[in-house]
C-alpha cells in the first residue's frame, strides 16, 4: 500500500522554482489587467458623461433680456451710486486702518 501511495505521489507534478516565479508573475499580470480594465471602464464612463454634457451645452441659449432705455438708465444710476458708496466705505476703512496703525 505504501509503495502504491509513493508511486502515485511521485507521479504528481511538482513545480520548479522558475515555474513558481512564472505563476506569481502571471497572477500579478492578471491583477494588473483587472485594474487596467477598471480604469478603462472609468475613462469610458467619463467620456460618455462629458459627451452628454457637451450635447446638452449645444442646446439653444436662453434669449437675452431686452431692457428699455429708461430701465438701462435706472440700472446705470443705481450702479453708479452703489459704486460711489463702496468707494466711500473703502476710504473710511483705509482711514481707520491708518489711524489704528499709528
Amino acid at each position: 500500500m505504501k509503495k502504491v501511495l509513493r508511486s502515485f505521489h511521485s507521479q504528481l507534478p511538482v513545480l520548479s522554482d522558475s515555474e513558481k516565479d512564472m505563476k506569481k508573475e502571471l497572477q500579478t499580470i492578471q491583477e494588473q489587467l483587472r485594474h487596467l480594465g477598471n480604469a478603462i471602464k472609468q475613462v469610458k464612463m467619463k467620456k460618455d458623461y462629458q459627451q452628454r454634457k457637451m450635447e446638452k451645452g449645444n442646446s439653444p441659449q436662453k434669449p437675452s433680456i431686452n431692457l428699455s432705455t429708461y430701465q438701462r438708465k435706472c440700472i446705470q444710476v443705481v450702479l453708479k451710486e452703489e459704486g460711489e458708496h463702496i468707494q466711500e466705505m473703502v476710504k473710511q476703512i483705509n482711514d481707520i486702518r491708518n489711524h489704528v496703525t499709528f
